[in-house]
């Protein structure tokens, strides 16, 4: 079978080392560079000939739109793929006018991208379902209809708890209970931070509209025989959400939730109790009403694509940073 040589072209790291994992276990695709700007995936094309490039909507130095008019200039016969945070029908519009013959919406990478990828090589379009303007899929089985459970992949620790902070700063300032499960480190530079904000945590914490809990400590307490319990779960982590709902304001009273148990499993090599973790916490989702964003550390260790694919199937919503 011949093999594709593909360029990734992206600002963010912990993207391109999903993307690489992905590719990974397909001989046929063959990455031969990547490139963080615009003006870098211009070089590299004519260096490097790709018969396919994975370009960013947004990219610094040359937007990924401008480099990909000049990329269909220098090499007429490299296939364009746009996958980008932008789902908006001009942004779209305007990619594929610039020679794109696919356009990813990045959250739904998991999914998408291999299906994209092929459909690109063989010159037919691809764009992702449901995008702008689109009516969003029913969810009426969970305990209120914009349940939300979004994953973050990182590998700058410093650019992780930036927008952790802000992710909980801003629920706090919005009036909303808030639970936090984390590592003792990242709770300790959320509350230098919360602090920082003059957002009175103390406060917060004896009205019970702030609990931050141990991962490390709460993890142990749902593990029977070292696998996530369902009952355990329920009792410790439901338990938890509970006493935030029944503090929580609101006509539809509603927590905000953050997570790194599975984070710490995943770190362990235990995948399969991760993603059984995620499955708790979606069924958790039946009872209360809560939105949960988790978070696992992207490191140098080897890739496992597979696994990575099906905890995104478990998130509405899937980050890299």
């Amino acid at each position: 079978m011949p093999c594709s040589k593909i360029l990734l072209v992206d600002d963010d790291e912990p993207f391109r080392k999903f993307v690489r994992s992905a590719l990974e276990p397909r001989a046929e695709f063959q990455i031969i560079g990547e490139a963080s700007d615009g003006l870098e995936a211009i070089q590299q094309v004519g260096e490097l000939g790709p018969d396919l490039v994975l370009l960013d909507a947004h990219l610094p130095k040359l937007s990924g739109i401008e480099a990909a008019k000049q990329v269909s200039q220098l090499s007429p016969r490299a296939k364009l793929l746009f996958v980008s945070h932008e789902s908006s029908s001009q942004v779209i519009h305007t990619a594929l006018r610039s020679g794109a013959l696919g356009y990813v919406y990045k959250v739904r990478a998991a999914s998408e991208l291999l299906p994209a990828i092929d459909s690109v090589l063989r010159n037919v379009p691809f764009v992702s379902n449901r995008l702008e303007g689109d009516d969003p899929p029913p969810e009426v089985s969970f305990a209120h209809q914009g349940f939300r459970h979004e994953v973050q992949f990182y590998s700058d620790d410093a650019v992780f708890l930036l927008g952790f902070s802000r992710f909980i700063a801003s629920a706090l300032k919005g009036g909303k209970a808030v639970v936090v499960i984390a590592t003792a480190k990242h709770r300790a530079a959320l509350d230098r931070k919360l602090a920082s904000l003059n957002i009175d945590i103390s406060a917060a914490q004896t009205s019970g509209r702030f609990i931050s809990l141990d991962a490390a400590k709460t993890l142990s307490q749902v593990l029977v025989d070292g696998v996530p319990d369902a009952d355990r779960f329920d009792a410790v982590v439901g338990g938890v959400i509970g006493k935030a709902t029944a503090v929580a304001k609101g006509a539809k009273p509603c927590v905000t939730a953050f997570g790194e148990m599975v984070g710490l499993l995943w770190e362990l090599g235990d995948f399969e109790g991760a993603i059984r973790l995620e499955l708790l916490w979606n069924q958790l989702a039946l009872k209360y009403c809560f939105s949960l964003r988790c978070a696992y550390p992207m490191s140098d260790k080897p890739s496992h694509s597979r696994l990575i694919m099906k905890v995104c199937e478990e998130h509405s919503a899937v980050f890299f940073r």
